[in-house]
This record gives C-alpha cells, structure tokens and sequence, in this order.
C-alpha cells in the first residue's frame, strides 16, 4: 500500500511475498544447483525423532520455531498461526548482509549468529546476536555471493538485506531470507566502515550501475572484530531509573555506543523478553566474545540489583 502511494525505500509487497516463502526459495535454489533444507507444508508422514522444525510463517528471530518431536509443540505452533516445516540441518549458524541494485548484489560482510545462547538467556532457536567478521573459506563465499546475485535478479530484492544460513560440512545451506535492514547490518557498519543506510537509500533511489563497489575498512577499524548480545529478562522485571542511567553512563563513545535498546524507567518486561542489546569490540572472536559475556553479566547485575 505504501509503494503505491510514494517512492518506497525498500522492496515492495509483491518482493517480499515471493522471497519470505521457503516453497519459492526452494525452487529457485533447486534450479541454481544450491541447496535448501526440504520444506513441507503438512507434517504427514514426517518423523517425530527432532530432526525436523515446526516454522510460523510471519514470526522473526526465531519465535515459533519448535522442534518436530511430539503432538503437544505442534499444537501450540499451530495456534500461533500458520506454519511450515523443515528439515533441521545441524551446523554453526551465519548471516550475510548485501546491498542490492540494478539485479546485482554486493555481498558488505559475513557473521556468525548467536542461536539460543544460554548466557544471553535466550529461548532455544531465539536470535541472541552476533559476531563478525566471519571468515569462510573461498568456495563457501563464492556460493554466498552467488546467491545475493540470484536474489536481486529472480526476485527483484533491492536495498539492504540479509540471508540466513547454516554452515554444514563447508556447505552453505540457506535458511531465510531478510529483505532489509537486518540484525547484522550495524555490526558490518562498525567493521568496514561502510555507510549502510545511505548505499540503502542510494540502491533504492534509482538506477545506480557502477556506483556500488567493494567496502573498504576503516584503517581505524581494520583488523578488529564486533560482537553484540541480547540480553533476556529471566524473570518479569521493572526498570529502574538506576539501570537506565546506568545503560547511558556505559555509552561513553557517541559513535559507536556499548548498550542499545534501551528500556525507559518503569518499564515493565515480561520473561523472556529482550531487556537491550550490548556491543564490544576484541581482537579476536574469543575476545570479543568474553568482553560482551562480561558486559551481559554487568547488566543482569544491575537491572536486578533492587529486585527481590
């Protein structure tokens, strides 16, 4: 409704309709000899051994997704709405960030996405961060752009998007498609240096052939790696005036803040909620990893401090 009414920054109805359905993805990746985990649209016949996931059709960051193992979590899924179901494909978990112009995608980065991870508190399957740059051998980074080409010429994806995927065996098996501005985008923005939301803009403006190149890092930033976490309320919570401040004392750099999402004061949050994001910079992926975990654990810390 938005495109017809004014130029719209992002894809239109019609875009996403067709690239958020795993039927269509499937069959564009079946003719480009890539592969996709068999999807069905009925659970007949299928096995109730957890190698297969129940998926809501309209959920984001993991919600709804159960595993296929029993009558009780289908249920459940299926009153959440309507689902699909997927063959589960075991592997560490990506995501690769394109701008898209002209039927032609530049692939800006690559990271690996936190999925249930216990020390943000995360629900199993629930997206909980990430952390990049994620180096992938040649072949599999070769596949990736490939795809982000297929996906600005079969569908028409423009702009800023994500897809993503599971690295099984050095093979890259997409999972979904993010048609704009996706969880990743800001940490390839603090890592390369590439104004994101203005090649958004630029991508989607028009007709722009030539005009998109290769990201160059950041001389400042070249070499560093960024991570950031979720952190979930383990219990319902209020927010107290104290830990807001507390959040906004922590972002000591106005360009590149620590903590973001912040909640307001007295706010109320359920469990299982997120409670705000954190970011943090190392020199590897461990240390980048350690420096949020201690950051996540600074934060649990003080929005409970007043908490019975």
């Amino acid at each position: 409704a938005m495109a017809e009414s004014r130029p719209l920054l992002g894809n239109a109805g019609v875009v996403l309709r067709r690239v958020r359905s795993p039927f269509e993805l499937a069959r564009m990746l079946a003719t480009a000899g890539l592969p996709f985990p068999e999807t069905r649209a009925e659970p007949t016949g299928l096995p109730r051994d957890g190698s297969w996931l129940v998926k809501k059709c309209y959920g984001s960051s993991g919600s709804g997704i159960r595993t296929l193992n029993g009558p009780g979590g289908l249920a459940a899924t299926e009153r959440g709405g309507p689902c699909h179901f997927q063959e589960r494909i075991d592997g560490p978990p990506g995501a690769a960030i394109f701008v898209a112009a002209d039927g032609t995608a530049q692939l800006l980065g690559i990271t690996r996405q936190f999925i249930g991870t216990s020390w943000t508190r995360a629900a199993a399957f629930q997206y909980a961060g990430s952390v990049g740059p994620w180096s992938l051998v040649r072949h599999a980074v070769e596949q990736i752009q490939s795809l982000g080409d297929m996906l600005a010429g079969e569908f028409g994806v423009r702009g800023l998007f994500g897809v993503d995927f599971v690295l099984s065996d050095g093979q890259i098996w997409v999972v979904e498609v993010n048609p704009r501005y996706a969880a990743s985008v800001e940490l390839v923005e603090r890592i390369t240096g590439v104004p994101a939301m203005a090649w958004h803009v630029m991508a989607c403006e028009g007709p722009v052939s030539g005009s998109l190149r290769p990201p160059l890092a950041d001389p400042l930033l070249a070499g560093a790696v960024w991570g950031k976490a979720i952190l979930f309320a383990q219990r319902d919570v209020e927010v107290s005036a104290a830990f807001t401040a507390w959040c906004f004392e922590e972002n000591c750099d106005p360009l590149w803040p620590f903590i973001a999402d912040i909640p307001s004061a007295g706010e109320r949050i359920a469990e299982g909620r997120p409670i705000a994001t954190a970011f943090a910079e190392g020199e590897s992926e461990r240390d980048a990893i350690a420096r949020l975990k201690q950051r996540l654990a600074a934060m649990e810390s003080n929005l409970y401090a007043d908490s019975p």
